[in-house]
């Protein structure tokens, strides 16, 4: 009678978790419609990955500029999907997702009131995350996080703020960011 080889050598399968994750990076048109800074932008993720390689997240960015006596905030709110990959200490993830960005004008710190001809103050879009990072001690990762995204107004076309003929800010339409990212892993149930 011969009997299964056993299987007591396999590695552990990696467990579900939950990360949080912070990054910072400017925010660049592409040319369409403007080319150069919008904004610097501070992101919040909160990550659940599981034990094969899926990942989900809710995400947060704040992004800000200024110009003379304007500003310009937008907040961003997304919902995204992807897998991710980790040999050794290096983890690679990459994302697809949606988002709902509302924004605001002010002008010495008080809200602008937009004409009529102004577009709705939101931008509705997706985008596109690769976060290539390395594990330092303890449950943290430093890396980089590199975005591609489109954006616009209900519309369907960025907007962009003028005052008189000179304009102030464009928002939405085709932009990048690359930036850091610092992630901390919150949850981890125990290997299988």
């Amino acid at each position: 009678i011969s009997l299964p080889p056993v299987l007591a050598d396999l590695p552990p399968r990696p467990s579900p978790r939950l990360d949080l994750a912070l990054d910072g990076a400017p925010v660049l048109g592409l040319g369409v419609p403007a080319t150069g800074l919008h904004a610097g932008a501070a992101g919040l993720g909160l990550h659940l990955r599981g034990a094969r390689p899926w990942l989900v997240a809710a995400t947060f960015r704040a992004a800000r500029r200024e110009l003379d006596q304007f500003g310009l905030t937008r907040l961003r709110i997304g919902l995204s999907a992807g897998a991710w990959l980790r040999r050794g200490g290096f983890e690679l993830r990459v994302t697809a997702g949606v988002g709902v960005e509302p924004w605001i004008v002010t002008r010495l710190g008080k809200r602008v009131r937009p004409g009529d001809a102004a577009p709705a103050p939101v931008l509705l879009g997706g985008h596109l995350r690769v976060a290539p990072s390395l594990a330092l001690p303890g449950p943290l990762r430093l890396g980089l996080v590199a975005e591609l995204a489109a954006s616009a107004a209900p519309t369907g076309h960025a907007a962009q703020i003028y005052q008189g003929s000179e304009r102030l800010f464009t928002l939405g339409g085709l932009e990048a960011s690359v930036g850091l990212e610092l992630q901390w892993r919150l949850v981890s149930a125990r290997p299988r």
